[in-house]
This record gives C-alpha cells, structure tokens and sequence, in this order.
C-alpha cells in the first residue's frame, strides 16, 4: 500500500510542478532549473503535505532521490531527515545521512553538513570508505575555520591502508593533500613543522606511503623544488614500480628540475616496459616532448633517434616522427622522416598526410616550389576529401601571400 502511495504522491508532485510552470511561461512543460530556483528559502515550507503521511524510511529516502534528480534540493533535505529519524536500518541511515550531507554542503550550510557527515562516519568500518567520508567533512571544517579538526581528518584519510576499492581515488587524494597544504599556510611556521615532522617519521619508516607522498607535494606545491619532489616521488615509485601515473610525474618533476638525463633514463624504462612497438614508439615521443621543453634539441634528436624504433614502422608512425621533428624545428630531422611516411602510405589519405607535413617544412625553409608541387599533387589525388583539400588550399594560400602565415 504504502509503494502504491508513493507513485501516487510522484505522480501529483510531478503533475503539480507542471502546471504550475506551464501556467506562469505560457506553457512549454516542467523545467527542473526553475523548479529550484522556486525551491528556494526554508525547505520545510516546500514540502508536499503527502509527503509527511509516509512513514517508511525506505521510500522517503527514495522520494528523496527523484527530489535531487529535480534539483530541489530542499526538499530532498526535508525527506531525508524524515528518513533518518525514523531509520532503524544503520546502513540506509548512515546513506541518507551521508546524501543529506552533501546537500547541505552544496547549499552552503558547512555546520549542518559537518554534522550529518559525522553521523555518517559512526557507521561505516570500512578504511577507504571512511577516507572518502572524513575527506568531505574536512572540507566542512575548512569552511567554518575549524583548521585542527580538518587537519586530524586529512590526515587520518591519507594515511596507509586507505586504497581498498571503496577509498579515495588519486584526484581525491591531490586534493586532500592540497587542502592540507592549504590550512598548513594559514599557521605562521606549520608548514615548516609539517616538514621537519615527515622527515623525521621517514628515519624512523623510510616506506611510510603517505609520508612520502605528503612531502613530495609541498616540494611540488608549497615549498617549491621540483628536486626535492622528485627524490621522494622515486622513492614511492620504488615501491610502485609499475604505476604509470606515478612514472608521468617523476618525469614532469624532472623536466621541471633540469635532470634530462634521469628523464631520458626513465624514457627508456617505459619503453622497455612497453606492450609493443607502437606503445613503445608512444613513449618515446612523450619522453621526448618533455626533453625538448628543457631546450636541450640536439640532444632531444639525438635520444629520439636512438630510441624510436624503426622496426615495422608504418606510415603513420614516421609521419608522428616526423611531425615532432618539424614542431621541433629540426626541418632536416622532419623531411627524412616524412618523405618515408610517403613512401610507405597504404592509400592516399596517408601519403596526403606525409605531403602536406612535408609541404609546412617546405615553405619555412622558403623551398616554395616543391611545397606548391606537393600541395597541388595532394589536391590531384584527394579530390573527394574536403579536409585535406582545405589544409593543401590554405597552405598554397600563404604560398602567395593571399593566407595567414603559420
């Protein structure tokens, strides 16, 4: 009876929020954006009065959902206090606390979040859903400036043994770690103690996870020294040595410190550690990208050289090649290489890709003619496709002044 009264009251809530929308835009049916902005204001006045007559906490708080699907939040917020007072299931309590939460943090009520979430957390075991949990009610305290609270939960949600499937990805743990670099600068000389307190928990645990990694971010972030942030880094690679996003950032770090030389050494890791030759040829283009930005290009051509195998090499990839030489500015480089990614095109969308790449390095070196023999041969043979016919059109166009010149 009560599931049946529940479509009831979907159905004349629904019913309701139409006409009374249609009726003030001159019809055109319900609109959930202006429902909410209808919604606004205490929460307890825009409750259905059929709402209240249900009584089983289940469907409040699934009442609760279609109210969130609308946007009105308020009396989402309504119906799942309902559920909450009268849950005798901890589970569907501790979720209707946890969504009533993030309501109200989304409305900018942090207090009344913060007590919700700490409900939530009475109820839950498991290690990586409590870091989620204390996460988002960090932020609560961070808003009402509850700095040592915040602290407490962050550091409690960063610490070993979080990383269970239920627990905090990687972009929640980034920014747990900046939210407590956040409040650490807030404190004359925390960030200092901050330091000096990881060092010293490394004497003691030289593996500690979360210490290495919560010092590698304020060397990235606060105290700046891409160095320093990368020694720490490795040593977390050390013990993760197959986690590629953890390899990207030692390298970017690298990059950033000058250190070309660990950078081209982790390059070759990754491609040694490649799959197969196209992943491996990937690679060596990204190390080498990373390479070029510390200004280093004869060195940058010489590694790529050594290392971006040839080996059943089809068009396409010398054209990539080719298309990092002429980015480069190593024109030599880039013509060799994409005259080969002519030679071997299988049809003539792959050799038009070679020419035209070939025809921009034509034109910087003022070869003019043979950039407009190759532009008028991709034109010829390409007739039916119009994006290759406009990239050959607009470079003939600079050819004769009458384009933007790249």
């Amino acid at each position: 009876m009560q599931k049946f009264l529940v479509f009831m009251i979907l159905g004349a809530s629904v019913a309701l929020r139409t006409y009374t929308v249609s009726a003030a835009c001159g019809g055109g049916g319900y609109h959930p954006a202006i429902n909410a902005n209808n919604a606004n204001g205490n929460a307890t006045k825009h409750a259905d009065p059929s709402d209240t007559e249900i009584t089983d906490p289940a469907y409040l708080a699934e009442l609760a959902q279609v109210h969130i699907r609308y946007n009105s939040l308020d009396r989402a917020a309504v119906l799942l206090r309902a559920s909450i007072e009268k849950g005798k299931d901890p589970v569907q309590t501790q979720q209707a606390s946890s969504t009533l939460a993030e309501i109200l943090q989304r409305k900018g009520d942090f207090k009344a979040a913060a007590v919700f979430y700490e409900q939530s957390l009475k109820s839950v075991s498991n290690p990586g859903e409590r870091a989620v949990l204390q996460m988002a009610l960090a932020e609560d305290y961070i808003q009402v400036k509850e700095f040592e609270k915040a602290e407490a939960l962050l550091l409690a949600a960063t610490a070993p043994g979080n990383d269970s499937p239920l627990g905090p990805n990687q972009w929640q743990r980034q920014h747990a770690y900046s939210n407590l670099i956040q409040i650490w600068r807030q404190q004359p000389g925390r960030l200092e103690k901050a330091i000096e307190d990881a060092e010293q928990v490394l004497v003691q645990k030289p593996n500690d996870t979360a210490t290495l990694e919560r010092l590698a971010e304020i060397y990235t972030t606060a105290k700046i020294d891409p160095a320093k942030a990368a020694q720490n880094y490795e040593k977390l690679l050390a013990l993760h040595p197959s986690d590629q996003a953890l390899q990207r950032k030692v390298m970017a770090l690298y990059q950033q410190a000058g250190q070309i030389d660990k950078l081209a050494d982790m390059g070759k890791k990754r491609i040694a550690a490649a799959p197969n030759k196209d992943e491996a040829r990937m690679q060596a283009l990204q190390t080498a990208q990373s390479m070029l930005r510390s200004g280093k290009k004869d060195d940058t051509a010489r590694w790529l050289k050594e290392n971006y195998s040839i080996e059943s090499a089809s068009s396409r990839d010398y054209s990539n090649l080719g298309g990092f030489y002429e980015q480069a500015g190593l024109d030599v480089e880039a013509e060799a290489a994409l005259s080969k990614a002519i030679e071997l095109g299988a049809n003539r969308e792959e050799r038009a890709e070679g020419a035209l790449r070939l025809a921009e390095c034509k034109i910087r070196r003022n070869e003019n003619g043979m950039a407009e023999e190759l532009l008028n041969g991709v034109l010829k043979e390409n007739g039916g496709n119009p994006g290759l016919m406009a990239r050959a059109n607009a470079a003939l166009a600079r050819i004769k002044g009458t384009g933007p010149r790249k």
